[in-house]
């Protein structure tokens, strides 16, 4: 079964997201296992992703082990990026794919700030 929730606040005008909606997503992406969520799922190509693809890139990125990342993904991560309409994933198939209403390039942008503030950083 798909899993699908409520992400769009629906106060977009033509001129891009609203306030509250970036905000949404900074909070959403404020936790860095979800950060290199997305990021994994941005560099797919819209394609659907094994759950264990995702397992992999938290275990490369954190040094968890398997059941720790499978137990985040599935009882966190996944549950709480579906409710905010970011992604959709099956249970069953094991498979995670961009919600078709998240807005990539919404998304790209945000990386992109946030690695400008983290280089200025440095």
């Amino acid at each position: 079964m798909a899993h699908s929730g409520g992400y769009q606040d629906g106060s977009e005008s033509s001129r891009g997201p609203s306030s509250t909606r970036i905000a949404a997503l900074f909070e959403l992406l404020a936790d860095e296992e979800r950060q290199v969520i997305v990021q994994y799922l941005l560099s797919q190509s819209d394609e659907s992703v094994p759950v264990a693809d995702l397992v992999d890139a938290l275990v490369r990125s954190f040094g968890y082990e398997r059941t720790r990342a499978v137990l985040r993904l599935r009882h966190d991560h996944l549950p709480r990026l579906a409710d905010r309409r970011l992604i959709d994933y099956d249970d069953r198939r094991s498979l995670v794919w961009f919600d078709e209403r998240a807005d990539h390039d919404d998304l790209h942008t945000l990386f992109e700030v946030a690695d400008a503030i983290s280089s200025a950083r440095l």
